[in-house]
């Protein structure tokens, strides 16, 4: 959304950023103007002021709606007046009261949307305005007349919606939504609508910003569960490689033992053969000495044979 101004706008953010204990430069000059508002207005219309005066000392009931009616009365007077002679500021000069007040109150939004932006932002979109209290505004009102309709003093709260962010009001007391009525007194006028304007603005910048932090939220959970789900395929591919480191431990063990085993055979079959080749050749030798043995004495008796049958002759 696009808001534009006739006249150039500088502002200073620092004197309307509220800070704890101590109310910013925006708001001490919007209720001062609001109280000479009212001034002017009473002073306007004194019969009417003394006529609810004595209306209300003699029968004035603050759950009756007629005194709401009279207040809200009141409040459209003050707010008709309030537009009328600001209408006729606007035409008197170029740098009129209702551009001061439309820079401080854009002054005032800003100051307290980054000075409450870290805030959780409640989701309550309903007819109850969503709120938070405020040190200079907050506790139970024991002032005024007003009750909810559980019959108990409202409190004291400071809207944080949309088109009436920065509005003061008095709410129900009760804790949780569940008990809560829907009694709502504004305290503030309604704000100007180029204010309402830079608000809803603000308001959709950080929907869209808290839109943005859901989404990266998501895709963080997104990359946390796929580093997870990479974790356990890791360590599985750990676990496996154990394994496979175990096995191999055990495959190269086997291996040694069968070398030192087949060493060892290799070894006894040398000497068994050794020790065979010894014997047979043991064996062929006194196989040949038997063999010349047997020829001598086969040589031997043939001579002896001869010399017989020599002799005989």
């Amino acid at each position: 959304m696009d808001i534009s101004s006739p006249t150039p706008i500088v502002i200073d953010f620092s004197p309307f950023i509220c800070q704890f204990g101590k109310s910013c430069t925006g708001c001490l000059d919007y209720h001062e103007r609001k109280r000479k508002a009212e001034e002017a207005a009473e002073v306007a219309a004194p019969t009417k002021k003394s006529r609810s005066g004595t209306g209300s000392t003699s029968s004035e009931d603050p759950f009756s709606e007629s005194v709401e009616d009279d207040d809200a009365g009141e409040e459209e007077d003050a707010q008709e007046e309030d537009n009328e002679s600001d209408d006729n500021s606007t035409d008197s000069s170029s740098l009129t009261p209702i551009n001061l007040r439309f820079n401080r109150l854009l002054g005032f939004v800003l100051g307290l949307t980054v000075h409450k932006l870290c805030l959780k932002l409640v989701d309550w979109f309903c007819t109850y305005p969503r709120r938070h209290g405020v040190d200079e505004w907050g506790g139970i009102d024991r002032v005024t007349q007003y009750r909810c309709r559980h019959g108990k003093h409202p409190r004291r709260m400071l809207c944080w919606d949309v088109a009436n962010t920065g509005r003061r009001y008095l709410g129900c007391p009760m804790e949780g939504r569940s008990s809560m009525c829907r009694f709502v007194k504004w305290i503030d006028d309604e704000w100007p609508p180029k204010f309402q304007e830079v608000a809803c603005t603000l308001w959709d910048v950080v929907a869209m910003y808290k839109k943005k932090a859901d989404e990266a939220e998501a895709d963080f959970l997104g990359a946390i569960a796929l580093r997870n789900e990479m974790f356990e395929e890791k360590e599985a591919l750990l676990s496996e490689k154990e394994d496979w480191i175990k096995e191999q431990a055990v495959l190269i063990r086997d291996k040694e033992e069968y070398q030192r085993e087949s060493i060892q055979r290799a070894r006894f079959a040398r000497a068994s053969c050794t020790t065979l080749q010894q014997r047979i050749a043991g064996e062929v030798q006194n196989k040949k000495m038997l063999f010349g043995v047997i020829l001598c004495m086969i040589g031997l008796m043939v001579s002896l044979m001869f010399g017989v049958m020599f002799k005989q002759k």
